[in-house]
């Protein structure tokens, strides 16, 4: 079995920086890791990191596609263009996410996924339904005509793909929700709740039977309301989204989903073990500005791509971001907020969320899926081989 050793290099482990280490890894995992007065040379490859930044690599659970392909295009050809930017930009895991559709198209996104191996050293443990049942009101950039209200024949669909439906997002205000929520759970898939007209009645039940997250906050989810005839003002699933302790958030920090003072709001009320930076990037990702498709080419949505974000074609709407998660990394630390935790928001938070094992942190016996970065979050290589270290320059996308 070989091994190697990383020496002089900051880790970051438990989103605090320990200066002036060493990591050793046998095979593909982590051995052991310390401080440099305690490294032995026993005979394995050793490689002196000159004082960067070593993390665990990034795990992103929302993102729809990159280089002009769409996980909604159901091909092995568009998956592999996936896999390669993700891979380019420090992800090691990350679930393709799907868009409102008929479930027969969502359905062979599924079933491609079940026999799908990556084309790069790349983890995919499966899929995130966003949609179909949302809330027609707060949509989005989702398709209202093929929203949908979970019946009998949805919670057959859960049951039969629950190996492979990771995550999905719901709105808390859709008829019969608990029920699927509840089917979800039963099956291990994670809840998060998203493009909701809510409030806070109607979140608190989809808490009690499952639902554990707000996906992309600030971005289609609902806030303070009030019902017709009713003067009482209701929260929304924002404000109980920072507001409770057992809800994680999804965080779009590319600068326009989620600008700096208001990333930090978010910061400042969760904290970093209950963010998770998301790409949610669509096929523009990666490519220059123009227009493209957000879902596949039959039922998907125009969208126009400035060169910080895209915008749903003739509508001043945001259609998902163009950023990878690396860069929001980066963009994070910016704001002021400490590398360590901005770093724990990518990796060790998602993991938690997904219920990821040996993944997400810098531990012995945990997988040798790093990232080499600078103090300014800037990723600068991964390490992936458990056979020996590999650097990879950063991707083109």
């Amino acid at each position: 079995m070989s091994a190697f050793s990383l020496i002089h290099v900051n880790l970051i482990v438990d989103s605090q920086v320990m200066e002036n280490q060493f990591l050793t890894v046998e095979g593909d995992q982590i051995a052991q890791f310390g401080g440099m007065e305690l490294f032995s040379p026993q005979g394995q490859q050793v490689i002196d990191g000159g004082g960067q930044y070593v993390c665990p690599s990034y795990i992103d659970i929302h993102t729809h596609g990159a280089m002009m392909q769409d996980t909604m295009n159901a091909t092995e050809e568009a998956l592999d263009a996936i896999c390669r930017f993700q891979f380019s930009h420090g992800v090691g895991t990350f679930l393709p996410t799907t868009l409102t559709a008929p479930l027969e198209e969502v359905e062979q996104v599924l079933l491609l996924l079940r026999r799908y191996v990556p084309c790069v050293p790349i983890d995919i443990p499966g899929a995130h339904l966003e949609g179909p049942f949302l809330s027609a009101v707060n949509r989005g950039a989702q398709p209202e005509e093929y929203l949908l209200t979970p019946g009998e024949r949805e919670l057959r669909f859960i049951d039969e793909y629950s190996d492979v439906i990771r995550l999905i997002t719901i709105s808390p205000d859709v008829k019969n929700i608990v029920a699927l929520i509840r089917k979800c759970r039963e099956r291990g898939i994670v809840v998060s709740g998203g493009h909701d007209a809510s409030i806070d009645d109607e979140i608190y039940a989809a808490m009690e039977a499952g639902m554990s997250g707000v996906t992309h906050i600030f971005c289609c989810s609902s806030t303070v309301s009030r019902r017709p005839d009713d003067p009482r003002k209701h929260l929304g699933l924002t404000e109980l989204g920072l507001l409770s302790d057992s809800l994680y958030a999804e965080a779009i920090a590319d600068g326009c989903h989620l600008p700096a003072d208001l990333l930090r709001l978010v910061y400042r009320s969760k904290g970093c073990d209950k963010i998770c930076f998301v790409s949610d990037s669509i096929s523009a990702a990666g490519m220059e500005p123009g227009c493209y498709m957000l879902g596949s080419s039959a039922t998907g949505v125009e969208i126009r791509v400035t060169d910080q974000v895209a915008l749903v074609k003739d509508r001043n709407l945001f259609a998902g971001s163009i950023t990878p998660v690396d860069r929001m990394v980066r963009n994070a630390v910016q704001t002021g907020i400490p590398l360590a935790e901005a770093v724990t928001m990518a990796s060790e938070t998602p993991a938690r969320v997904l219920g990821l094992r040996n993944v997400g942190k810098i531990s012995p016996g945990y997988r040798a899926k790093l990232n080499l970065i600078s103090q300014k979050g800037e990723l600068l290589g991964m390490i992936w081989n458990g056979d020996g270290i590999c650097w990879s320059e950063r991707g083109q996308g």
